[in-house]
């Protein structure tokens, strides 16, 4: 099922009203339809409703004389009294949401729009079951693991690779002097993942994480590329340092165990140092050495912050399947709920960004958990399939 002009016009009017917080009753029946049309459509939604994501396509249109002035309009979403000078800049904003969600459809019309969503007797999402983890190996082949049984699943270049639950295990020859192949592992929604690399190195993988990785390190040098978040304990050698590179930067350790959050979507870089020593290296040659118990954040646009005494625990708990928030604002906490229950979360942009702190074991309901933050925040939550709706 694809997303027809007639709807994408009208999701691009409904979503203006959404965010400029004047969208009825009615209208917002309307949109719960369209957006849930599908998974693609729920995911341009959420796209479309970001004020980050749309100001980044809008840089990539436009050049620096034509460029749309996103803060004016940001502050006429505030000053809706304004109606007129909202209308003219809503406007703009609509043909330009169009032409986005246009290139969108196009090109998410080239890939199949499967569904697999379901809902109880009071409109609440329920669990669908989906593959969750994969690995491409470096010979080509594709493996869903959660529809292989325990044991050796693979074997090729002399290297063996086995699976026992979570776990997969990669095992090699030895360091390859001419260059490794890469493998990618990658895990989806609800799960972690842990991954013994060649070397003896373990990473545990979050959910929505990918990581990178050669079949066997190269002599001098073992380099891993990580997109989402994992916990890396690094096997020791002397002149054989490990290389962690992630969007906004690269950590040097040797023997360590750190914790990198790394999401493409969040435009950061958080390294959390545990034991050991590491080095973060920055574009431009700058670096940063880090001791145990801190933790340094990169930015996109090459910020940096350092905190010397991080709260470890907080960093770790996704480890020990809890969810542990402290001083998070509620976009925040919802964003991580979204990826780990695989639920569309949308976020009315005039709700609360006070800190807040809270913590939950991961085996819970999502709705035991924003029925939680309903009482505790007084939110109103609201369901549609697997999207969930978020609002003062």
């Amino acid at each position: 099922k694809h997303i027809m002009p007639v709807h994408m016009n009208r999701l691009t009017e409904l979503t203006i009203k959404f965010l400029a917080g004047t969208i009825n009753e009615e209208e917002q029946q309307e949109l719960d339809r369209i957006v849930n049309q599908s998974e693609k459509t729920r995911q341009s939604f959420k796209r479309m409703s970001s004020y980050d994501w749309i100001s980044d396509e809008l840089a990539k249109l436009y050049s620096d004389e034509t460029a749309i002035d996103w803060d004016e309009i940001r502050k006429v979403h505030r000053r809706r009294q304004r109606r007129f000078y909202f209308t003219r800049i809503a406007a703009a904003f609509l043909i330009i949401i169009s032409c986005l969600l246009l290139f969108l459809t196009v090109r998410n019309n080239k890939e199949s729009m499967a569904e697999a969503t379901d809902s109880d007797s009071r409109g609440k999402p329920v669990s669908v079951t989906k593959p969750k983890a994969e690995l491409l190996l470096a010979n080509g082949q594709a493996i869903t693991l959660d529809l292989v049984p325990d044991g050796t699943i693979a074997e090729f270049d002399k290297t063996i690779v086995e699976k026992t639950g979570n776990e997969i295990r990669i095992t090699s020859p030895g360091a390859s002097e001419s260059g490794s192949r890469f493998n990618t592992l990658t895990t989806h929604y609800g799960q972690v993942s842990i991954l013994k690399l060649a070397d003896g190195s373990s990473v545990w993988l979050n959910a929505g994480s990918t990581i990178h990785f050669p079949t066997a390190f190269t002599p001098g040098s073992r380099s891993v590329q990580i997109t989402g978040e994992g916990y890396f304990e690094v096997k020791s050698f002397d002149n054989w340092p490990f290389n962690i590179e992630a969007p906004q930067a690269v950590i040097q350790v040797t023997g360590t165990k750190l914790n990198v959050v790394a999401y493409e979507e969040e435009g950061k870089t958080k390294t959390t140092l545990y034991e050991g020593r590491v080095t973060v290296r920055l574009p431009g040659g700058r670096r940063w050495e880090l001791v145990p118990g801190q933790e340094i954040i990169v930015t996109k646009e090459g910020r940096v912050s350092m905190n010397k005494h991080a709260d470890t625990t907080e960093a770790n708990a996704w480890r020990q399947e809890n969810f542990q928030f402290k001083n998070k604002d509620l976009p925040t906490i919802l964003k991580e709920l979204g990826r780990w229950y695989n639920r569309t979360i949308i976020c009315d942009p005039n709700i609360s960004k006070a800190p807040i702190s809270s913590a939950y074991p991961r085996h819970s309901a999502i709705t035991e958990i924003m029925d939680h933050l309903h009482e505790q925040f007084n939110i109103k939550v609201s369901y549609s399939n697997d999207t969930i709706w978020v609002r003062p």
